[in-house]
């Protein structure tokens, strides 16, 4: 009898594993809301923080907590020049994020927030 080397499971289960990773993979939330992406990165790790200033032109600003942000392409821009001000404009903020459709998920050059 020879080995195979592959997993055997039924069709629903590969199904929902399936859909499970696609749904994490496109999302792209924010280690608060138990994100893949995001509680596997440690990007927000070199700040020494666990809030960012955010300052949008025209509005107080904000600290948010890096829990409640995304691991994005965007955030890698930021931790890398080693900034904890950041100053960007409402338009940075993805409009698809917050409808959960967001399709280029850690490669949004947006802001992920929650």
């Amino acid at each position: 009898m020879e080995k195979c080397n592959q997993v055997h499971v039924s069709v629903p289960f590969a199904t929902l594993v399936s859909t499970t990773l696609a749904m994490h993979a496109l999302s792209n939330c924010c280690r608060a809301h138990g994100d893949l992406a995001s509680t596997t990165s440690d990007i927000f790790g070199g700040l020494r923080t666990d809030t960012i200033e955010l300052r949008i032109p025209g509005l107080a600003s904000l600290n948010i907590s890096t829990d409640r942000i995304a691991a994005t392409f965007f955030w890698n821009r930021f931790v890398k020049e080693k900034r904890r001000v950041l100053f960007f404009s409402p338009d940075r903020v993805c409009k698809l994020h917050q409808q959960n459709q967001c399709k280029y998920g850690v490669e949004c050059k947006n802001v992920h927030l929650c």
